[in-house]
């Protein structure tokens, strides 16, 4: 059976149970970082050192290196074009839950993603398994 929308998420069958992931419709913009902090989509506070131009959004579905396809295969289809992601001028930079960085030639710079409802579905705190 097909899934369905709930407030901005998408509703799947998926291995004998049901995944909730966002719809993408409903997704934020890209947001930039300020003062090495952006907060996206209303879900997601984003901490990092890159310096530049930076901005967070949706990782989407674009034409991956071979890196980020494997680290993403861990994640069900649905989920990933709704995963936080750096950008920069020359595209797509990290994906954080994904423990992706693309090579930059610089050292790693260390990022820090947290997921913080403004409202939570659950009250003050809820565990994600």
């Amino acid at each position: 059976a097909p899934g369905r929308t709930l407030g901005g998420c998408r509703v799947l069958p998926w291995r004998g149970s049901l995944l909730v992931c966002r719809e993408a419709g409903a997704m934020g913009n890209k947001v930039p970082f300020a003062r090495g902090r952006a907060v996206w989509d209303g879900r997601f506070v984003i901490e990092t050192r890159f310096a530049g131009n930076i901005f967070v959004g949706p990782t989407g579905s674009g034409a991956f290196d071979r890196a980020l396809r494997d680290r993403l295969s861990m994640f069900p289809t649905a989920v990933r074009p709704s995963l936080p992601a750096l950008w920069d001028r020359k595209g797509l930079l990290a994906v954080p839950h994904a423990d992706y960085v693309r090579e930059t030639g610089r050292a790693r710079p260390h990022i820090r993603c947290k997921f913080m409802p403004v409202e939570s579905l659950m009250g003050a705190s809820f565990a994600v398994v």
